[in-house]
């Protein structure tokens, strides 16, 4: 059964990284105490990386049982791991290097390899670390771009869509540049997914994403209006200053 999505506003932006901090404190302890193990899906870009930092602190970091922890990334640009434009790095040098979590259970993307190999070698993490089981994570990070994407399934791309691959190598825009992205149905069978949606240059997008006519080839993040678990926006008034309140909870 789906459910409906949880809208939080923020009136400062420092709010939502403490929100967004919180939640994954909760979800860490709740999975560790149940099954010994926590997933949880990390994204890129610029908006998580306060989240990072904050986590990284001891205030949040010392709640956590890092060495229970198994990280996966959503995306990743088809640059080696030390380039400026890497996810892994800017994950790495925020969070990753400063809590203990075992290397053996940081599962980056392979941005050195060609885009066809570098998908397929995730895909087979995935095979490996949960056997014939369908994937899900604890709990999944994502971003929102200005054009509705989200991971790297952005518009006209067929990733948001997918069903039974789970990872997928897609070129993006004029630059024809590549990127390698997990698709929708691993967020979407994920067991909870948190999105940090920050500025007002997001609202009108972020107001046909949630409250526009389903289109997720024109609006990828509509995807996750099937998910199977628990998908929370936590958003700045910016971001949320055009949704009509009578739909926003």
């Amino acid at each position: 059964m789906l459910t409906k999505p949880i809208l939080k506003i923020h009136k400062k932006r420092a709010e939502l990284y403490q929100t967004a901090a919180d939640i994954f404190v909760e979800k860490a302890q709740a999975a560790i105490q149940k099954k010994e193990k926590f997933t949880v899906c990390l994204s890129g870009g610029k908006t998580p990386e306060p989240l990072y930092q904050l986590l990284a602190t001891p205030e949040y970091s010392e709640q956590i049982n890092w060495k229970k922890c198994h990280v996966f990334f959503g995306d990743e640009r088809c640059v080696p791991d030390t380039h400026d434009d890497s996810n892994y790095r800017m994950i790495y040098d925020t969070l990753l290097k400063k809590v203990n979590v075992p290397k053996s259970q940081v599962y980056k993307i392979d941005g050195s390899k060609t885009p066809r190999q570098a998908a397929q070698a995730y895909t087979q993490v995935f095979q490996l670390f949960y056997g014939a089981t369908k994937p899900f994570f604890d709990l999944a990070f994502l971003g929102m771009g200005t054009d509705g994407h989200i991971a790297s399934m952005f518009p006209g791309t067929d990733a948001a869509r997918m069903v039974r691959k789970r990872v997928r190598e897609v070129k993006i825009g004029k630059s024809k540049t590549w990127r390698i992205t997990l698709t929708g149905s691993m967020f979407n069978r994920s067991k909870a997914v948190v999105l940090l949606v920050a500025g007002k240059k997001k609202a009108a997008t972020l107001k046909e994403v949630l409250q526009g006519e389903y289109d997720p080839d024109v609006l990828p993040a509509q995807i996750l209006r099937n998910a199977q678990g628990e998908v929370t926006w936590l958003l700045d008034e910016g971001a949320a200053s055009l949704l009509d309140n009578d739909k926003a909870d």
